[in-house]
């Protein structure tokens, strides 16, 4: 059945635009029939406010709907039309209105709209408020039709003010008016005079007052569901799609040149995939609407295929998804291909048009509005072959109207738009999108007159759809559906109805009015009613979410009516590689492949972490790289640098080290010890200097109050980072400094700022930040409200630093509008302001635009992503604009460095177990043990307050930073354990006091004196030196990692001072322990020894621990014994008793060298004997003089190897010596194995042997000979006394005495050096009268320690239970004390140890500051405290740490200052008359 249209008896099924004239005779009477039904058409009274609407083709569907609304309005009914997304409700609406000559109210609703956008607005006129009457309101008074559009969009409980004027015609206003029904306003009417009526302020409704409302069924779209009492309230008619039929014989009209079967394939993909997504089988529905404009790109270019054509549709993501649009097409046997590339051939500008060439796989030609093509083109833009096919789409869809362009981050979308804006001469009006951005930032804003006068202002966007300009709405990926809905009026039909009840209309309908009523431009502009330049176009920036978020516009079928969609990828690593060639032609070219090699490994991994990586580092992130190459020095340090490694979670650091190792990217040493090594910071010539980075200093401007001038303190690494600062800011980039909280952001930045004499605006953001207040700040002057530039706008008005801090604290959609000011130099203000480039063709003057300084910069700063810290992650959404910087707390030396210039008289060993403990507590955070990240600025406090109290204790003070987590007790245990690993005694108590007892000893007595024979005993021995011959230097295996060190006096006091473990490999164990020691106690390095493999632990007190394995250097078979010997400068000597080469090692560097103590011709012998025996024995006494003496057990033979001078002496004795005793460096105690006692004394070349003759005193025993080591000082005189009991000359140097030892007798010998006139006293004890004392066999297994200083001797042994226990003679107090150090461990890593009680070991030695450090044979260590005064001393320092000393009772005392002189006494009162005293005390 086909339904007619007849007006007057004319049918107008093809008229264009009926009813033009309709109105222009009054006396002419209309009406209108559609079927059976039938109206007569009243004349307007506004006629401008008749919607104009191509009423051509008007097909049999839309005739049903005209008709049924025909038949409502006759029935005085409102309407509901119910439909998908799309113009077409819409536009049957307006159509019906321009069928029946009737003006229009239209209200696009939103989650903004109020009641007060509905009925009545409040306004201002000459300082008196006004009510406004609304759309709703003035539609009922005038008989108009009132559209409602987006139904769905307003918030619930605003709608219902519309259910009584809905249901009965009747509404209360805010001004006491009242609507009443026309029926009921008439019967009041006959009984009472007009003047009654108005002072009852009453208004009547008019009888044609009609509500026509649009929305969205919900479900399955987005929205809010109706309320029933306004749902029932209407009457609904659902609006389908347009039939097939009708909209194949529509789209046949429309492409002329298209062939049939290439339209009904399009149209039946585009119905196959709305009716799946209709019956839920597809997430996403097809915009039917957009098949008009493709058709038109079809009829241009009718080699296009039909899958090239869907792209445009919808956005790449939701194409992607499924297999649903695949199988669609294969089923209508459509070409699924690789898309080919098109570009563009020629631009040419004619009259009113630019005329474009299309060429490559789809060719044609294309009229499209612009200005003026571009001859030259834009110098920066680099043409690439991705852009340039996409420039040539995006021409495709700039024919037929609006469309958005949807790529990741960094793939050129706004280079693409200001490339498409250059060819056609258009200005671009960028506005950046937000989420809280309502439809009044968006279109029209409200804001007052001076005299207080409000009015409504034209947004950027309006003013730019009047002017013709190029819109881009920048991030809409961010934006609120219901607030760019907004828009679909002025996208769909260039139509657009503002809030002050201005009507924008294209140029064709305004021409069309102006026809009509015979308005001049200025009536028009009067009646409100301005045009749409026919060159406005909008392009809307969106980027992909990556997520299947329901509330992402990108997958909303309502978004994807507005626009068609141009999808742009990702620039593929060829065309990078182009572009950063370009860009930056000194790229190191090696360097960057590397780079472009890692980014496409990332982009194509198959797991969701490498794709987030891959994000990092789009685009402009590798220009930025390539820029900094040369100045940065190391590819994997700028990497990391911008990805902040520093703070990715475990997982992705693993992955990107992974694929930077893969790539050839590996850490540059050389760059990390040159950030490790000192860096000045120096002014001169008025140019600041930091490391090897310039810059000049600012000067002649007049804000010296704007600069800051902070404390700061420098340290190595701040300085550093304040190098990379200065690189960036030379390079004219924005900073962003990222780290925890505390770690010194803000002064870094006013630090360097300062330097460089920068003035600057600082920015605080916070939860509540908004777009306006970035922009505005509201301020009271005079009694009157008015807005100020906010930091941001001054700094970029006079060109100083912004320093946004808390950059993260403000929501990402308010901190993302800051992208294109900083891309661009663009920036639309809330009032309307825009923020423009310095460029000469601009008016600077102009109220609107304010140009850009050159100087302007910024600095964000921000925390770390993620938990703790309750920010959003500011990085990753706009990470890639700045330069970023990761800020990290000082490293050990600079933080302790650091705390000394806050804390000058705070001891360092409390700076040092603060620095380490935080240290710990942070890299316990990073491993997600503990939530809070401890920073600096922590220490600081605690380290300030120890500087002004020096009194209070430690364990007090640190409460000050951990009493947050005093309920939280696994917190509390995993700190308190922290401090304690460091020697802080938090919790600690006077029962945990420790110490080892002591008996007493006998006392050292004189036993024998030492003299030489008469001289006809001396011999004269050969000595023939020669040069020492390294060889190498070779390269042994060698790692390290941190020292796992353990403070063990940090609960409990007692000799041990710390412990730790080494690493030993299975089924190795220790065989040796040496120490090189140095003048700092802090620079000894202990070697410890092993025997499987055969290799060296190297460390110093605080770590790193260096083992170099040496395996490779001894013969494989056989497990040899070997030795080591520590040196000056931390090296070590390393030999096996039986091989004459002997290895001189760097472990730091693992560099080995090695000289043969034999010639070549005595090794070749020794080569091929199978058992060699013990050839050598090591006498490592003077090893601080960097001497070695080896002695040959099987000759007579003795070499002195002199490491300083590169010399080797070879002493041959007369007979074979048992043991040597070295004194110094020239004098030993030779002890030969007939029990021979002989004094060698050597100088340079020559040496003497002398015989000694050893006399007991009073019958003492003979104890020389029984000795085994000797020290080569001995103490200092007050120790030698008290250890003699016998007054000492203190004067007497150290070298007037030795320490000496055997396996159970110790010795002083005192009156040294031995002279022919004078006897050296021997004064000993025999410990194996001792009870206590443990009875030793052996001595080489049980070498003792000797402390030449406290004159202690320390002996090792580990006793039947398997403890290590150190047996400390002191001889000034002749005490035992036996120390037990830490059970050998039985862990699973040494089960299969053939270690026990009965076979294990302990080695001693001692450091520069005569601490003592034992090692077990299964690498159990540990450093002692053995001086009894040193013990008095840290036991009084213990004490004051753990706030144990002193009385701790308060009182309060409140001193008053009267200002009376109180020095003499107190005079009493006088009394005149002299009457005698009786009492009290005043008289």
């Amino acid at each position: 059945m086909y339904i007619v249209l007849r007006v007057a008896r004319v049918r107008l099924g093809y008229s264009s635009v009926p009813f033009r004239n309709s109105f222009s005779n009054q006396n002419t009477k209309l009406s209108v029939s559609i079927g059976d039904v039938a109206m007569a058409i009243k004349t307007p009274r506004h006629p401008e406010l008749v919607p104009v609407v191509n009423a051509a083709n008007i097909s049999q569907s839309a005739l049903s709907h005209l008709r049924w609304m025909l038949q409502k309005d006759m029935l005085k009914q409102d309407m509901f039309l119910v439909g998908g997304p799309g113009p077409y409700r819409r536009t049957l609406a307006m159509m019906f209105c321009n069928l029946i000559q009737r003006e229009v109210e239209y209200v696009s609703l939103s989650r903004d709209t109020t009641e007060s956008d509905l009925k009545q607005r409040r306004e201002i006129r000459l300082r008196t408020a006004e009510y406004i009457n609304q759309s709703a309101v003035r539609a009922a008074l005038e008989g108009r039709v009132l559209i409602l559009e987006g139904i769905e969009k307003a918030e619930r409980n605003v709608l219902p003010v519309l259910n009584n004027l809905l249901e009965n015609r009747e509404m209360q206003l805010e001004n006491g008016n009242f609507l009443l029904a026309p029926e009921k306003y008439d019967k009041l009417k006959q009984n009472h005079t007009q003047s009654e009526m108005d002072q009852w302020k009453l208004q009547r409704v008019h009888e044609d007052f009609r509500v026509v409302a649009l929305g969205l069924p919900v479900p399955p779209y987005r929205g809010n569901t109706l309320d029933p009492p306004l749902r029932s309230r209407f009457q609904a008619r659902f609006i389908p799609d347009v039939p097939y039929q009708e909209c194949l014989s529509l789209l046949s009209a429309l492409a002329p040149a298209v062939e049939s079967k290439k339209l009904s394939a399009l149209l039946s993909v585009a119905s196959t995939l709305q009716m799946l997504s209709q019956t839920a089988q597809l997430e996403f529905s097809f915009p039917m609407n957009h098949l008009e404009n493709l058709v038109k790109i079809l009829n241009n270019f009718p080699e296009m295929s039909v899958q090239e054509l869907l792209h445009f549709a919808l956005p790449g993501e939701i194409i992607s998804k499924g297999t649903a649009l695949k199988d669609t097409l294969s089923k209508f046997r459509v070409h699924t291909g690789k898309r080919g590339n098109i570009f563009i051939d020629s631009l040419k500008s004619q009259e009113d048009y630019i005329e474009i060439s299309i060429g490559g796989a789809s060719k044609g030609m294309l009229s499209v509005c612009g200005y003026l093509a571009e001859a030259a083109g834009n110098t920066n833009y680099v043409s690439l072959s991705q852009h340039e096919n996409a420039l040539a789409e995006v021409m495709l869809l700039h024919a037929t109207g609006d469309f958005c362009i949807v790529g990741g981050k960094g793939c050129g979308k706004t280079t693409l738009v200001q490339r498409f804006a250059d060819c056609l001469g258009y200005q671009m009006e960028t506005i950046a999108m937000y989420q809280d951005m309502t439809a009044r930032d968006l279109l029209q804003y409200r804001i007052t007159h001076p005299n207080g006068d409000t009015f409504w202002k034209f947004s950027s966007l309006v003013n730019a759809a009047i002017d013709g300009k190029l819109v881009v709405l920048d991030g809409v990926h961010r934006s609120d559906i219901g607030t760019l809905a907004q828009l679909q009026g002025l996208i769909h039909d260039r139509e657009l109805t503002l809030f002050g009840g201005e009507r924008l209309v294209g140029e064709e309908k305004y021409d069309e009015i102006r026809r009509r009523t015979g308005f001049t431009d200025a009536e028009m502009k009067e009646k409100n009613i301005y045009p749409i330049s026919k060159k406005l176009r909008i392009i809307a920036l969106a980027e992909p979410s990556g997520s299947s978020n329901r509330n992402d516009i990108l997958t909303n079928p309502e978004f994807h009516s507005m626009f068609l969609f141009q999808n742009l990828l990702q620039l593929n690593i060829a065309e990078e590689r182009n572009l950063v060639k370009k860009k930056v032609p000194n790229v190191n070219r090696a360097e960057l492949e590397k780079l472009l090699s890692l980014v496409s490994s990332l982009r194509s991994s198959n797991d969701q972490v490498g794709l987030s990586l891959s994000n990092l580092l789009s685009t402009r992130q590798l220009l930025r790289i390539a820029k900094r190459q040369n100045s940065e020095g190391s590819l994997f340090q700028a990497i990391s640098r911008v990805c902040l490694i520093r703070f990715l979670p475990t997982l992705a650091k693993e992955v990107l080290e992974r694929e930077m190792e893969k790539n050839d990217i590996l850490p540059n040493f050389d760059v990390a010890t040159k950030r490790l090594g000192q860096i000045t910071c120096q002014v001169c010539n008025n140019v600041l200097t930091i490391g090897s980075t310039s810059q000049e200093i600012k000067k002649g401007h007049n804000k010296a109050g704007l600069v800051p001038n902070v404390l700061f303190y420098e340290n190595a690494q701040h300085l550093h980072i304040l190098e990379d600062m200065l690189k960036d800011f030379s390079l004219g980039e924005h900073l962003l400094l990222v780290g925890n909280q505390g770690v010194g952001k803000n002064k870094l930045v006013d630090h360097l700022l300062h330097l460089l004499n920068l003035p600057r605006e600082y920015l605080q953001l916070h939860r509540d930040t908004t777009v306006q207040s970035l922009t505005q700040q509201s301020a009271v002057k005079d009694g009157q409200i008015v807005y100020e530039d906010s930091p941001l706008v001054r700094a970029v008005r006079n060109g100083l630093v912004l320093v946004v801090d808390e950059a993260d604290k403000a929501p990402t959609h308010v901190t993302c509008i800051l992208k294109n000011l900083l891309e661009m130099g663009e920036m639309t203000l809330s009032d309307g302001r825009k923020i423009v480039p310095r460029v000469p063709h601009q008016a600077a003057d102009s109220e609107r635009l304010i140009p850009i300084h050159g100087d302007f910069r910024m600095v964000a700063l921000a925390n770390r992503p993620g938990f703790p810290f309750l920010g959003n992650d500011f990085y990753a959404a706009m990470g890639d604009m700045f330069a970023c910087h990761s800020i990290d707390n000082p490293d050990l030396e600079s933080e302790k460095a650091l705390l000394k210039r806050y804390g000058p008289d705070v001891p360092d060993f409390i700076l040092e177990k603060l620095v380490r403990a935080f240290s710990d507590l942070r890299e316990m955070a990073d491993e997600g043990l503990i939530t809070y990240p401890y920073s600096t600025r922590e220490v600081i406090n605690i380290v300030r307050h120890l500087q002004h109290f020096p009194a209070e204790s430690i364990t007090e003070v640190v409460q000050n930073v951990f009493g947050f987590d005093s309920y939280h007790e696994e917190m509390k245990t995993l700190v308190f354990k922290t401090l304690h690993k460091y020697g802080i005694p938090a919790g600690a108590s006077p029962g945990n006091i420790n110490l080892a007892k002591k008996i007493q000893i006998p006392t050292l007595t004189p036993t024998s004196k030492l003299s030489l024979a008469d001289s006809s005993s001396q011999e004269t021995i050969s000595v023939s030196a020669g040069k020492l011959k390294l060889k190498g230097p070779l390269y042994a295996g060698s790692y390290y990692y941190p020292l796992d060190k353990l403070e063990t006096r940090g609960l409990g006091f007692s000799e041990m001072v710390a412990s730790w473990k080494y690493a030993l490999d299975y089924g190795n164990s220790v065989t040796g322990i040496s120490v090189s020691r140095s003048r700092s106690a802090g620079d000894d390095v202990v070697h410890v020894n092993t025997g499987n493999p055969i290799g060296v632990y190297s460390t110093t007190r605080n770590g790193p621990v260096y083992f170099t394995d040496l395996s490779s250097f001894y013969p494989a078979s056989g497990r040899l014994k070997t030795e080591c010997m520590g040196l000056p400068g931390g090296h070590f000597l390393h030999f096996s008793a039986n091989n004459c080469d002997i290895l001189l090692v760097n472990p730091q560097e693992g560099h080995v060298q090695s000289f043969s103590l034999k010639s070549v011709a005595s090794r070749l012998t020794h080569q091929f004997v199978r058992e060699q025996p013990n050839l050598y024995k090591l006498n490592s006494s003077l090893a601080e003089d960097n001497i070695a003496i080896f002695q040959e057990t099987e000759s007579n033979q003795v070499h002195v190897v002199d490491l300083s001078n590169k010399h080797i002496h070879r002493v041959i004795f007369p007979r074979p010596v048992e043991n040597i005793l070295c004194l110094d460096r020239q004098s030993w105690i030779i002890k030969e194995r007939t029990g021979k006692l002989c004094l060698f004394s050597m100088m340079d070349d020559t040496a003497v042997l002398e015989n000694l003759v050893e006399v007991g005193v009073k019958g003492g025993p003979m104890v020389t000979e029984a000795l085994n080591s000797a020290s080569t000082l001995g103490p200092s005189a007050r120790t030698l006394g008290q250890a003699l009991h016998m007054e000492v000359d203190e004067m007497t140097p150290p070298s007037y005495s030795r320490l000496a030892s055997g396996s159970n007798v110790v010795a002083v010998l005192t009156g040294l050096p031995v002279k022919s006139h004078t006897a050296v006293s021997v004064h000993s004890i025999n410990l194996s009268n001792v009870p206590k004392f443990q009875k030793r066999s052996g001595y080489s297994q049980f070498r003792p320690s000797l402390l030449s200083k406290e004159a202690q001797i320390i002996y090792p042994f580990c006793s039947s239970d398997g403890r290590a226990t150190l047996e400390v003679i002191d001889l000034p107090s002749s005490t035992l004390s036996s120390i037990k150090l830490n059970r050998l461990s039985t862990g699973n890593e040494n089960a299969n140890h053939s270690i026990n009680a009965a076979t294990s070991s302990v080695f001693t030695d001692h450091l520069s500051d005569s601490l003592v450090v034992a090692v077990d044979s299964l690498g159990n260590a540990a450093l002692l405290e053995t001086s009894s005064e040193a013990l008095d001393k840290s036991l009084k320092d213990w004490k004051r740490m753990a706030g144990l000393e002193g009385d701790h009772s308060l009182q309060l005392t409140i001193n008053r200052e009267s200002g009376l002189d109180v020095s003499g006494p107190k005079h009493g009162k006088v009394d005149p008359e002299g009457t005698p005293h009786v009492g009290g005390n005043t008289w």
